[in-house]
């Protein structure tokens, strides 16, 4: 080969290198336009985006501005409000102080007049002689608490009874002396009780009694327990306390006696129960000064109240209680325990006789309700059927009737003189909390509003005649005369006073009427 076609063939080459690097070139010129082209693109994009989101940031920047302004001016009124609000809160707390002082002086004020307006009304009573009639509510049991309570204690003399399963009976409200609330406590209870212990000692004949239906609390009221003594033992407490106390002018001579009242039979809690009995009567006798009494009944003397609070658990160790089902422990007899007391003035000579009678009633029952079968069906009849001539002579009396039928059972008998001579005779009527229990809880509060408007006439001391000289015969009091033959085989003037010398004649229950 030629070196001109050598020279061709090299200059050949060089134009395709040369027209593929300018294609090249072209290609990377149209890319790179491209590129530029996407690029101005993306910068306007991103230009109108600024301008769109400034747009926006200048409206809220421009909301931000009016929501700062509106946030100072409420903050302004906030604290404008705050500042009113403070003095009048300021005002409220000092009007408050005073009110809540007034509130204190009101209380005290009403606490004071209820006190005074208490005992004026009890010193009407006194004057009076009417029956006093104390209201106590028990506890709900756990069973109670998960149905409704039909009672409802108002202030310390009122209790509203409501019936909430019949809309078309009106609530009823009673008022009575005093009403204790369901958490009222046994030292409450004996505290509105303790004057009539005194009036014992002073030759005055007391009578306390607790009238309900079967499981209302009667017997815890009157006993009680070891932990929470009711008012049988805490009267012996205080009048042997008492006694103590007055020793140095009085001296006191107290016997204890304990009877029960079962199906109208009468029987003696302090006679040794293997003694035989069947040829007692136990006939029910009245005596001109101490009133209606027990013959033959045992009359233990007691010098301390242990001695009596001893033989009083002795006595309720023979007491008849079943179980029914209204209670698991029901007492099936009237229980009375009787203190009598004969006071002696050693300066004066004076000698008064008084009698305390502390009387738990057998609960009134629905057969229904107690499911009793048997004897014990017996017994809740038997204790209707003298609750209820129980109910037929407070009724009378209520009524100021000419006869009253206190012969119609031996309860009644035995009650005359507490139920319509001369006694200071208080009633507490018990009563359950519950809608179950509607029905009995109106019957005994019916009865108590009745028994609260029988009037005794005032109660006068029991003063007995002064001991004759030497060689006479004194009219005896034929209880105390009774009492007297302790320790001994009996005393003349027991025996006399069993006679009836220098009295009047006794009458023994069940005797022809004149």
């Amino acid at each position: 080969m030629t070196q001109q076609e050598e020279v061709r063939a090299q200059l050949a080459e060089v134009r395709t290198t040369l027209t593929q690097e300018q294609r090249e070139r072209q290609t990377s010129e149209d890319q790179m336009r491209d590129v530029r082209e996407q690029a101005e693109a993306k910068t306007a994009d991103a230009e109108e985006r600024e301008k769109r989101l400034q747009s926006a940031l200048d409206g809220l920047q421009a909301e931000r501005a009016k929501l700062e302004k509106q946030v100072a001016s409420e903050k302004a009124k906030s604290e404008e409000t705050l500042a009113t609000l403070g003095g009048e809160m300021s005002d409220c707390t000092s009007k408050k102080i005073g009110a809540d002082e007034r509130a204190v002086e009101f209380e005290k004020q009403w606490v004071a007049e209820s006190k005074l307006r208490k005992e004026l009304h009890n010193q009407l009573e006194e004057m009076v002689g009417n029956l006093r009639v104390y209201c106590r509510v028990r506890p709900a049991s756990k069973t109670e608490l998960e149905g409704q309570m039909a009672v409802d204690v108002k202030g310390a003399d009122t209790i509203v009874v409501t019936d909430h399963e019949n809309d078309r009976v009106d609530a009823k409200k009673f008022t009575f002396t005093q009403v204790y609330q369901p958490d009222a406590t046994q030292e409450q209870v004996f505290k509105d009780c303790e004057s009539l212990m005194t009036s014992v000692l002073d030759g005055f004949n007391v009578c306390i009694f607790a009238y309900g239906q079967s499981g209302t609390g009667k017997t815890f009221t009157m006993d009680g327990n070891d932990e929470m003594p009711g008012l049988v033992p805490r009267a012996m407490s205080r009048i042997f306390e008492d006694v103590a106390n007055r020793k140095t002018n009085y001296q006191h001579d107290c016997f204890i006696s304990m009877i029960e009242i079962y199906n109208e039979t009468i029987r003696d809690l302090l006679r040794d129960p293997k003694a035989d009995a069947s040829k007692v009567k136990f006939d029910i006798m009245r005596d001109n000064l101490v009133g209606m009494y027990v013959k033959d009944r045992t009359s233990e003397q007691c010098h301390t109240a242990s001695h009596a609070r001893t033989l009083i658990k002795s006595g309720n160790v023979n007491r008849k209680t079943s179980s029914t089902g209204l209670n698991d422990q029901s007492s099936r007899s009237h229980m009375i325990v009787t203190l009598t007391v004969r006071s002696r003035n050693i300066k004066a000579g004076d000698q008064y006789v008084g009698k305390l009678s502390l009387v738990d009633l057998a609960g009134s029952e629905r057969l229904a309700k107690s499911q009793t079968t048997g004897q014990a069906q017996k017994e809740t009849m038997a204790i209707n059927k003298s609750l209820s001539a129980l109910g037929t002579v407070i009724g009378a009396l209520a009524q100021g009737e000419k006869h009253v039928p206190y012969r119609d059972s031996k309860l009644t008998y035995l009650l005359q003189d507490s139920l319509g001579g001369n006694s200071k005779t208080l009633m507490f009527v018990n009563c359950g909390p519950a809608q179950a229990n509607y029905p009995e809880t109106i019957n005994s509060l019916n009865f108590a509003s009745r028994a609260k408007s029988v009037a005794l006439g005032k109660a006068t001391k029991n003063r007995e005649a002064d001991e004759p000289a030497e060689g006479k015969t004194g009219k005896a009091s034929t209880a105390m005369a009774a009492a007297n033959k302790l320790g001994n085989d009996g005393g003349d003037a027991a025996k006399a006073s069993a006679r009836g010398e220098g009295g009047e004649k006794k009458k023994v229950l069940g005797a022809k009427k004149r």
